[in-house]
């Protein structure tokens, strides 16, 4: 005796099963989804191209040995910090072009095995002034870089953000204003 396996060509099934069945499908990926987009935390690196506060410079930031430095890869403007609405004229006459202004940021406080650093010290150049401050740096919820320079004590020092480029500004190359240095 031969039994055969073989589903009959004229089985289907019901059509309001198959139905409930791709409606769950949808339901569970759009909920699944939704939950892994709301449980992806902000970046808990500042590696990347960043933009200044006062929109002056864009600045790469990244690892140099076991620190963070951020140096200038494109010169937008010459805006003062200090004058709003003036042209800066910096103390600093080298070409801001390949300027190291972030330097030897290391973590603030050790962080736990698996978390990542919240915060990180180290010294901003300000080349308009031409001195240098001690910084601390972190990242806010919305994915800006925080940046604190200060004197003596971090209360003594005034807070800026800086905004992250997305991936296709970043991409492009990286050039001076003529006349800028």
């Amino acid at each position: 005796m031969t039994i055969h396996l073989a589903p009959s060509p004229h089985w289907a099934p019901p059509r309001r099963e198959v139905l409930r069945v791709c409606a769950a499908l949808c339901v569970t990926v759009l909920i699944g989804g939704t939950a892994i987009a709301q449980a992806v935390p902000p970046p808990s690196s500042p590696a990347g191209r960043w933009i200044t506060a006062s929109g002056n410079v864009e600045v790469d930031v990244a690892r140099c040995g076991p620190a963070w430095c951020g140096t200038i890869t494109r010169v937008l403007s010459q805006q003062s910090m200090s004058r709003p609405g003036e042209v800066m004229t910096p103390a600093d006459t080298r070409p801001a072009l390949g300027m190291t202004i972030l330097k030897d940021f290391l973590p603030e406080d050790e962080a736990a095995e698996g978390s990542p650093v919240a915060r990180w010290q180290g010294h901003i150049y300000n080349r308009e002034n031409g001195k240098t401050y001690r910084c601390l740096m972190s990242l806010d919820a919305t994915g800006g870089l925080v940046l604190r320079p200060f004197v003596g004590l971090p209360i003594f020092g005034k807070t800026q953000v800086w905004r992250r480029l997305d991936a296709t500004s970043a991409a492009t190359p990286v050039t001076s204003r003529e006349g800028q240095p």
